[in-house]
């Protein structure tokens, strides 16, 4: 994937009742994702489908799309999409249970030479892990902009320089890379609302992300000691002098497809 890639679209999407997957990935693979490579900006699209054990299997799938730049959202190529918009892509859309799209910016990137080839240039992880990361005031203290600020990016700073070195040992490793999240997100299903509690995840993201990535399934790194050593679950994160604390919540999931520009 093309380092220039500053900004990432992040979209989880799940069937629900109304939704089959055949329908979903028929319409997600022959029609969504090609009409938004056609973009100018967009550089990369997969879609991923979950690994995770219960109790952590929802949303199902995931679509990752690299672009030059976050303002790729309000180019008027992007927002003309909606005129292309088939009766098909309609209905679907309709009665789709979760289809939840968030816009992060890139804040830090690290990569592995020896299992990136050509510099990382156009391969699709076959294996992401995924990590959903937020700076929490703890009730009752106070703190300022500033100094949250502060505590954020110290975190982010603890982040990269502990867990990411641990991850870049793990057989297979490629690149991981941290996101700061650039827009609201937007909620396009329309049955989303019938089961609130289901989607209150795929609502209210973080406001950080870290996607790390290995060119080897998925089953060949989950078991390692190396990896589990590495999970949120193993080791929390609290703030200089307790005045917030650092919420991690991971997903694991395996790669479903890889989509290409016309022409490559």
């Amino acid at each position: 994937m093309p380092t220039s890639a500053q900004a990432l679209l992040f979209v989880y999407g799940d069937c629900g009742q109304y939704v089959t997957e055949d329908q979903f990935n028929d319409w997600y693979d022959n029609e969504h994702a090609p009409l938004r490579l056609t973009v100018p900006g967009f550089l990369t699209a997969a879609r991923y489908k979950a690994l995770d054990a219960p109790p952590k299997p929802f949303p199902k799938w995931l679509a990752l799309y690299d672009m030059s730049s976050k303002d790729i959202m309000q180019s008027q190529s992007y927002q003309d999409l909606r005129f292309k918009a088939s009766n098909n892509e309609k209905e679907v859309v309709g009665n789709l249970e979760v289809l939840n799209r968030r816009v992060y910016e890139l804040i830090d990137s690290s990569e592995s030479e020896e299992n990136t080839p050509n510099g990382g240039d156009k391969e699709a992880a076959k294996f992401i892990y995924v990590v959903h990361m937020e700076v929490v005031r703890i009730k009752d203290k106070e703190l300022d902009e500033s100094r949250y600020k502060v505590q954020e990016d110290h975190f982010i700073q603890w982040y990269t320089s502990t867990r990411i070195p641990r991850l870049a040992v793990v057989p297979g490793y490629m690149r991981s890379r941290v996101f700061r999240l650039a827009e609201q997100p937007v909620e396009l299903a329309g049955k989303a609302s019938s089961n609130k509690s289901r989607t209150t995840k795929a609502q209210s993201p973080f406001s950080l992300l870290a996607i790390h990535e290995w060119n080897v399934e998925g089953a060949e790194v989950i078991d390692l000691p190396e990896f589990k050593m590495c999970m949120t679950d193993a080791e929390s994160w609290k703030m200089e002098g307790e005045e917030a604390i650092a919420v991690m919540e991971d997903r694991l999931f395996g790669l479903y497809k890889v989509f290409h520009k016309a022409g490559d």
